[in-house]
Parts: structure tokens; sequence; C-alpha cells
């Protein structure tokens, strides 16, 4: 058996146990449901948080910023500064957002 065939495999028996674990509600509210509930909620949340950061911060973010510092042109044009800083001001504004949520740094 190759290793993809063993994944396959696996991943069968993972989704029977998970459809299993979700129609045992029917039941009652259980362990092995919370389980299912709590895993579906932790992996949507997880992937969630990976697809945003690959699309927003990383593809509107970063990539601009790392074209506009690998020229080294920065202040050669009006127009290389106003696209450096048209990617600097919301990264800043959108941490100071963030940094709300710690009591330290909610002044």
């Amino acid at each position: 058996m190759t290793l993809t065939s063993l994944l396959t495999i696996a991943g069968v028996w993972i989704a029977a146990f998970l459809a299993l674990a979700v129609f045992s509600f029917l039941f009652k509210d259980n362990p092995v449901y919370k389980f299912a509930e709590h895993l579906v909620v932790g992996v949507s949340a997880g992937y969630w948080f990976v697809i945003l950061i690959h699309t927003t911060l990383k593809d509107l973010v970063i990539d601009p910023l790392r074209k506009d510092l690998a020229g080294g042109l920065l202040f050669s044009s009006s127009g290389a500064l106003l696209d450096f800083l048209s990617h600097t001001i919301p990264l800043v504004l959108g941490v100071m957002i963030w940094m709300r949520l710690l009591p330290k740094t909610a002044w």
C-alpha cells in the first residue's frame, strides 16, 4: 500500500466517525458529539484564519510592501513614496486597532 492510499483510508474512517458523532446528538447531548462539534469549530476557525492571512495580509499588505522596498527606489519619485505610504498607513492603523485587545496597550 502506498502512503496516499493509507491517508485516503484514514480520512474515510475519520469522516465516518465524525458523521456518527454528529448523529449521536439524536440520542442526547453527549461527549462524543461535543468533541465533534468542537473539532468542526476549531478546524473552521483555523481554516478561516489561514485564508485571511494569505488573501488579505499577504496579498494586500506584505507583497506590495516588499515590492515597494525591494526596488530601493522608495524616495526616487513622489509616486513611489505615495505607494509606500498607501500600504504602510493602513497597516499601522490596523495594528493599532488590534492593540486595543491587549490591556497594556489599550491606551
